[in-house]
């Protein structure tokens, strides 16, 4: 909605286009089509899912237990998450594993495949004249797996993105899982007894994909917000960064050409 809203702000001869890191929408190539970049903005949607239900566990948990190292991690997320199903229940403890190893291998997929996109579209924009700006609207990057493997790719989009002149910012929504009632003076709304444990873990898996976000930007020379409500003035704040133009002089010293 906030990226609709934008598009108010840019002139004519701007050139503006949109794409998918999923492949789930049909991409616009930079155009002055304003009607068309609307189109496609107004079919993304978010599509987020819980690759680790019925349980919950974090980007660094499933590395973690993927590695296998450190082996308590298992323990301690297996604790956590067989307390709301039954602690009794022998078989939890397997069926965290099997479920985070599986979920563990789909996230190393979907994480290198995210970032070639971005290289992709880093490269992409080298035909096109002017400023070359890219605003990721992301959930973020868990660039934690396969440390090795992604650092290549983040090498590769920060070398095009220097060659070619691209700007990546990205905008990421600020999740918020605290339960603020009992500071207001209200009772807490009752939570079972992994339920503490596991907002702690979705807020630490949350700044883990920030994170892994941020470094793509900082590769790319640019930077990642926070988003909390709408992100109109993340945009604005882009927009005024990269139109301005500056010009340095310095004196020559005398007899110079």
């Amino acid at each position: 909605a906030a990226a609709l809203r934008t598009l108010e702000q840019f002139g004519p001869d701007d050139l503006i286009g949109v794409a998918a890191s999923s492949g789930l929408v049909a991409p616009v190539n930079p155009t002055q089509d304003r009607a068309a970049v609307r189109a496609a903005l107004d079919k993304v949607r978010g599509r987020a899912e819980n690759l680790t239900a019925p349980f919950f566990i974090s980007a660094r948990e499933l590395e973690e237990i993927d590695r296998d190292v450190p082996q308590t991690t298992l323990t301690q997320v297996a604790r956590r998450e067989c307390l709301d199903v039954d602690p009794r229940i022998e078989q939890c403890p397997q069926q965290v594993r099997a479920v985070a190893m599986a979920a563990a291998s789909e996230l190393k997929v979907r994480a290198a495949m995210q970032l070639e996109a971005y290289h992709q579209i880093v490269a992409a924009m080298k035909q096109f004249q002017g400023q070359r700006v890219l605003i990721a609207l992301s959930g973020g990057v868990p660039t934690n797996m396969e440390r090795e493997l992604l650092s290549k790719r983040l090498d590769a989009i920060m070398r095009d993105a220097a060659e070619n002149g691209v700007k990546f910012y990205a905008l990421a929504e600020d999740p918020d899982y605290a339960d603020v009632s009992s500071a207001m003076g209200q009772p807490q709304a009752p939570t079972g007894a992994g339920e503490t444990d596991r907002n702690r873990s979705r807020i630490e898996n949350g700044q883990i994909l920030f994170n892994g976000m941020s470094e793509v930007a900082n590769a790319a020379g640019g930077e990642a917000y926070h988003v909390i409500g709408q992100g109109d003035r993340f945009f604005t704040r882009i927009e005024a960064q990269t139109s301005a133009i500056y010009r340095l002089a310095v004196d020559a010293p005398a007899g110079a050409d």
